[in-house]
């Protein structure tokens, strides 16, 4: 009996533009071009999906539920109220990053403000060089941290930042002979962080304040995308002092962030996603927005629209196994069988990262 052949060319759908997708588009992938990767998605990429970047010689997302479903969600909402929460969950490897990186895309060619954090957890975990706040004693900075996020917000908005040319609404103090004045470019508050990396993470604060008080009255949408936004409640391995572990809500770029969360600003969005990983082991019991909240975190997050990510369906799994085959991840001819592709199904219990490292020995 001859298996029957699987189409290399119908896993594809020629909309790239992240606007145009509808579910018709479902189950599809579309390609996007190496500048927005370059300028918009990389930070917020794993490391391993950057390599499959290398290894397929392009970028190729899937259109799928959740993330069709936030975008109709922007599209429909009103932006006179203050910013709708949609919350990405869903076990790991079930593409919550993936989703944010579909939706960022989204609000980049719609010419949103890019409020983009892409793993707070490291700020929380690994962060080894830190100072005492200039502006709010017990608070700490991360001055490096607030750098690298500052030239990623730069890279991210330059084309937007110089078309609104948003100016600072009033006077800035950084030291008795250091000082913006309202009118001043905001770029040159973001600048000034670069430049000057004591006061980096008080620059982000500035950045974040101004966007929210602009957003409506200089006519801008601005979002704010955070992959792993629980650790902005979790548990830190940053040390002051022997044995006693930095407070979460005591660092600087953390309590600027979550000024974003709060219901006083308009023309406005929070996409964000809860991870597993973004907390310590013994803390990964489960993935529902509840339990890695925490009781603190999801009464601040409350109200939000949930987003779950569900394994791939049965058309998903074929056709990006139709992609794997296409671009040679898998290049045994048991591979390309229908009993392989079987069998591939069964070892990645139909999870997308599962199946990409299942096919990585095919």
């Amino acid at each position: 009996m001859v298996e029957p052949k699987h189409s290399a060319g119908n896993f594809r759908t020629d909309k790239d533009n992240p606007a145009d997708h509808t579910v018709k588009d479902k189950g599809l992938f579309y390609s996007i071009p190496h500048k927005i990767v370059d300028d918009i998605l990389k930070e917020g990429l794993h490391s391993m999906y950057k390599q499959q970047i290398k290894a397929f010689t392009e970028t190729c997302v899937m259109v799928r539920e959740p993330a069709l479903e936030i975008m109709s969600c922007l599209k429909k909402a009103n932006y006179s109220l203050p910013p709708v929460k949609y919350l990405i969950y869903g076990e790991n490897g079930s593409g919550k990053t993936m989703t944010l990186a579909h939706v960022l895309h989204y609000c980049a060619v719609e010419k949103w403000m890019l409020v983009h954090v892409p793993w707070p957890a490291f700020w929380n975990l690994f962060t080894t060089e830190m100072s005492a706040s200039v502006w709010k004693p017990g608070r700490v900075d991360f001055p490096l941290a607030a750098d690298s996020w500052l030239k990623h917000f730069r890279q991210q908005n330059r084309a937007l930042l110089e078309q609104l040319q948003l100016k600072t609404s009033q006077k800035y103090v950084w030291t008795k002979r250091e000082s913006l004045q309202p009118g001043e470019p905001l770029t040159e508050v973001i600048e000034h962080g670069i430049s000057r990396n004591k006061f980096s993470s008080d620059c982000v604060g500035v950045v974040l304040k101004e966007i929210r008080q602009q957003a409506a009255t200089k006519g801008f949408k601005a979002v704010m995308v955070v992959d792993g936004i629980n650790a902005f409640w979790g548990p830190t391995r940053v040390r002051l002092i022997p044995k006693k572990y930095l407070h979460v809500g005591n660092i600087s770029l953390v309590h600027n962030f979550k000024k974003m969360l709060q219901p006083d600003w308009t023309n406005g969005a929070i996409v964000a996603s809860v991870d597993q990983m973004a907390h310590p082991p013994a803390q990964r019991k489960n993935y529902t927005p509840k339990y890695l909240l925490g009781k603190w975190g999801f009464e601040t997050f409350d109200p939000f629209v949930p987003v779950f990510v569900d394994k791939y369906s049965k058309k998903e799994i074929n056709r990006c196994i139709d992609y794997y085959i296409d671009r040679k991840w898998i290049q045994t001819e048991n591979g390309q069988t229908l009993e392989g592709r079987k069998e591939l199904i069964f070892l990645s219990n139909m999870n997308p990262f599962q199946l990409y490292q299942a096919c990585a020995s095919w």
